[in-house]
């Protein structure tokens, strides 16, 4: 059979194949860059939300605190205990059975103490250390000179039940002028909180870290509460 030659130059086919194959790879790589941005995108947003579930959990889990004291501080047994101390014996008085009875509903309730305006002990859930705490901190800035305000103190530890604890300071109002005659501080266990937190990972080998406005570590895998270490993400 007659044998059928094809004769191409080869500068004409390496041109054909530069003409050819440099766009398809320019569109190639415009094509992987956006794919990578895309997913790039899709896991940010991804982490952008677990990081407002836990931001939105830690914010209701103090806020629900803080009004749990705050309701407590305005029960009128309590309001009655500090502005009139001195009355029954002070783990006998009406007020000091409400806050017992509210810390048995609440396992997270650790301690409850309501003190008048001069710091003095008028109701509590236990004996207290001491009979005033007009020179603890937490209870001056509470207090803040009648003005009152809600303060909530440093992370602490709690031997006897071996849990972490902040202290909530809520001023106790009178009902007619709404002054402030005294605080309720509830010692409040976080130890829950905190440990979920603690896990070395949470979804698809993320990590959660929850840090102070400062930037330390207040809770983190293998991380300790009290080291104060500074979040390299932060």
């Amino acid at each position: 059979m007659d044998r059928l030659e094809v004769r191409v130059s080869i500068a004409k086919l390496l041109f054909s194949l530069i003409v050819v194959i440099v766009p398809l790879s320019i569109v190639g790589l415009i094509l992987t860059g956006r794919s990578e941005e895309s997913l790039d995108n899709a896991i940010g947003t991804d982490l952008k939300t677990m990081a407002q579930l836990y931001s939105d959990d830690v914010s209701q889990f103090m806020l629900d605190r803080v009004n749990e004291v705050m309701a407590m501080a305005t029960d009128p047994a309590v309001v009655q205990a500090v502005s009139k101390p001195g009355a029954p014996a002070m783990l006998a008085n009406n007020a000091s059975q409400l806050l017992r009875q509210r810390r048995d509903l609440d396992p997270r309730l650790l301690r409850v103490v309501a003190t008048d305006a001069n710091g003095a002990v008028v109701a509590a859930t236990h004996k207290p250390a001491v009979a005033s705490y007009a020179q603890n901190e937490l209870w001056q800035a509470a207090f803040n000179k009648g003005q009152g305000v809600i303060k909530i103190g440093d992370i602490l530890f709690d031997e006897l039940t071996k849990s972490y604890f902040v202290t909530i300071g809520v001023p106790v109002s009178d009902p007619a002028s709404n002054a402030s005659i005294g605080v309720l501080a509830a010692a409040v266990n976080i130890s829950g909180l905190l440990s979920r937190f603690q896990q070395s990972q949470i979804a698809n080998g993320a990590r959660a870290t929850l840090v102070s406005d400062s930037g330390a570590i207040v809770s983190g895998p293998n991380a300790d509460v009290f080291a104060r270490v500074e979040s390299e993400e932060f």
